[in-house]
């Protein structure tokens, strides 16, 4: 079980990361957000994503208090024929995502800043498509997020 802060900022994520939808104005239709990774031949419906909290180093600071620096992996995975279809769909799920998740960078006021740190994608690699599933493709996210919490907290 994780800090009330770090329990309410994967809620905010999760939450977020599920309005990546062409209603919401975005150009990707995430049809299952996780906070989970899968790999890319895991049978998902697609465009599929997951998150991961990560290692969290933590600096004492005076009062009780902890600054907390949390390292989150955001990975998803589409299906996309055709090259130039694939390559369109990946550059939208990366622009999407950074979007999504800047909306509110204190996720929820749990947080003090959600920094996007690197983006990677297997755009352009053409051994990244499955042969049970042409233009498959991934985006790969590292972000990371402050919080505060204090040594009390369980």
């Amino acid at each position: 079980m994780g800090t009330p802060n770090r329990s309410s900022i994967a809620t905010n994520l999760l939450t977020t990361l599920e309005g990546i939808t062409i209603a919401n104005g975005y150009n990707t239709d995430i049809i299952k957000a996780e906070g989970v990774l899968r790999a890319w031949d895991d049978p998902l419906k697609k465009p599929w994503i997951g998150f991961l909290l990560g290692l969290t180093p933590f600096g004492y600071q005076k009062g009780d208090r902890i600054r907390a620096t949390m390292s989150l992996t955001i990975a998803s995975h589409i299906a996309v024929p055709g090259a130039v279809a694939k390559s369109l769909a990946l550059s939208n799920l990366d622009d999407d995502i950074i979007a999504a998740v800047n909306l509110d960078t204190t996720r929820g006021g749990f947080a003090v800043s959600s920094t996007i740190l690197s983006s990677w994608s297997d755009d352009g690699d053409p051994d990244s498509d499955d042969q049970s599933e042409p233009g498959s493709g991934t985006v790969i996210q590292e972000w990371e997020i402050v919080y505060y919490r204090t040594s009390g907290q369980s």
